[in-house]
């Protein structure tokens, strides 16, 4: 069964060189691509090698594998300033109103025969923006639970009556059935006794 790639898969290819050692120069601008923020797959295709070469390069010298965590590590600690910014001081969105962007000139202003004031000649139309704070980026929280799963995993803690810690996963019936009959006698606890008149206690 014949298999045809997709056409830019198929022109990614086409501009790839041959399977070489890569240059000092070449090492370096791929982790600088790298730290930026782009895939070990983008960064070899715009030096134009391929994935492979680095891949292997990684396997065999222990000085690049070193240079490459590096490398992420200044990636992820700026995925981490960019969350900080966006909590923090927000991202500039464009201000609409009634579905349509709204706009400010950018130059000087005249006042006109109605007493309007017009902006002159020369100014620049461009839309307004705001600030906008990003409270929850779950592209951005995803990528840092993949490299840093300890430190931003979710975690919770359960402590039982003895004070000591419970597992945070059931995995067995028998603990299901004995956690459900411990909610269970709790809730009935809690459940007002009515008075011999009809009112709750």
């Amino acid at each position: 069964m014949k298999t045809t790639l997709p056409r830019n898969v198929r022109e990614t290819a086409l501009t790839v060189k041959e399977d070489r050692a890569p240059t000092v120069d070449e090492r370096q601008l791929f982790l600088e691509r790298i730290a930026r923020g782009a895939s070990m797959h983008a960064a070899a295709s715009e030096i134009g090698l391929p994935f492979v070469t680095f891949g292997r390069l990684l396997v065999s010298d222990e000085t690049f594998a070193i240079d490459l965590e590096a490398a992420r590590t200044l990636r992820n600690m700026a995925l981490e300033e960019i969350m900080i910014q966006q909590a923090t001081v927000g991202v500039d969105e464009v201000l609409t109103h009634q579905g349509r962007v709204s706009y400010e000139y950018e130059g000087d202003y005249e006042l006109d025969p109605n007493g309007d004031w017009k902006p002159v000649q020369g100014a620049v139309r461009v839309p307004i923006t705001v600030k906008k704070l990003v409270t929850s980026n779950p592209t951005l929280l995803a990528i840092l639970k993949a490299n840093y799963p300890d430190k931003y995993r979710e975690r919770s803690e359960v402590i039982n009556r003895l004070g000591e810690a419970a597992p945070e996963r059931i995995t067995s019936q028998d603990d299901r059935e004995k956690l459900i009959a411990l909610l269970t006698k709790r809730a009935l606890k809690r459940v007002p006794k009515p008075d011999p008149d009809g009112d709750l206690l």
